[in-house]
């Protein structure tokens, strides 16, 4: 279900992303500092400097200052501005290191009302779960909306009534009746 989200509604590119990307297309995933840097000034309008790049990297490598977490350490330091992904040649799953940010703009609106919502009901759990619970419960929640949202049909007397009175009294309405209701 998640995956499916994300196919309809790619999440925006972040500089992890842009930078796991290029060192995949490296040889044995090796970068230099100074590399990503002309690599990623054409990408959208962003000119990275060089520092961005580099703390970047540091921020995703426990060989910088020894207190990385090990879930975080993607890169190896194998030199002066030199870094290696330890995952090469397989694209690590970053999902947990990235903010959730949708490409559209609606659909973040939904998630950021979604996420207030549960965090309001439910702070203790909100603040446990990681990014991927996060998104797939996002993920159930819009594809149980989904199926009652297209249910919804403008009735033909609303549509022919002269009086708004009387296209309110029998406006949108679920085929079948009743509400249109949800628990979550």
């Amino acid at each position: 279900m998640l995956e499916d989200l994300l196919a309809l509604h790619p999440l925006e590119r972040s500089w992890l992303d842009e930078i796991v990307d290029l060192a995949l297309g490296q040889t044995e995933g090796q970068v230099t500092v100074g590399e990503l840097v002309q690599a990623l000034a054409p990408s959208g309008g962003r000119t990275p400097a060089e520092r961005t790049v580099r703390l970047c990297l540091e921020d995703f490598s426990s060989e910088i200052d020894g207190a990385g977490r090990p879930d975080w350490d993607l890169f190896c330091r194998t030199g002066p501005q030199r870094y290696r992904l330890r995952s090469h040649p397989v694209r690590p799953d970053i999902l947990e290191f990235v903010e959730i940010r949708f490409r559209e703009p609606a659909i973040q609106g939904a998630f950021e009302t979604f996420a207030d919502m549960i965090e309001g009901q439910q702070p203790t759990l909100w603040a446990a779960a990681d990014n991927r619970r996060r998104l797939d419960a996002f993920a159930r929640v819009l594809a149980y909306s989904a199926p009652a949202a297209t249910a919804f049909t403008r009735s033909p007397d609303a549509a022919a009534a002269p009086d708004p009175s009387a296209a309110r009294k029998t406006g949108w309405r679920r085929p079948g009746g009743g509400r249109a209701t949800q628990r979550l």
